[in-house]
């Protein structure tokens, strides 16, 4: 499944330490249906994070999968590096990836001009 189109392993956080201090230091940024988390750094990095009660493990993962694939495609409009956090709430449940993508691409472009 490899690709030029992929995002990489290497772009996604792993560390609890960098997790944690991107959630606690981090500027936050609500959207119609998650809340983006931002600090700036020298390399891109993202996660998307989910709580249980976000719903089912299908549900978590089918999310997950939706925002990884909107972040691939918005990347290349985000003008800024940093580390980023997506924090989906409950009302992303249900929801198109068409919505979702047009929500990450709005987030980005907030964030460029805010930051």
């Amino acid at each position: 499944m490899a690709g030029k189109n992929r995002l990489p392993r290497s772009l996604s956080l792993k560390s609890r330490v960098e997790i944690a201090g991107l959630l606690k230091e981090g500027r936050r940024f609500p959207g119609n249906y998650f809340t983006l988390v931002w600090m700036p750094a020298e390399e891109f990095k993202y996660g998307v994070f989910l709580s249980k009660q976000t719903g089912s493990a299908v549900e978590r993962n089918r999310l997950k999968r939706l925002f990884r694939e909107a972040v691939r495609l918005n990347r290349s409009h985000l003008d800024k590096t940093g580390k980023l956090a997506l924090l989906p709430g409950k009302q992303a449940n249900n929801k198109e990836f068409n919505e979702i993508n047009a929500d990450v691409g709005r987030m980005f472009e907030r964030l460029n001009r805010e930051t």
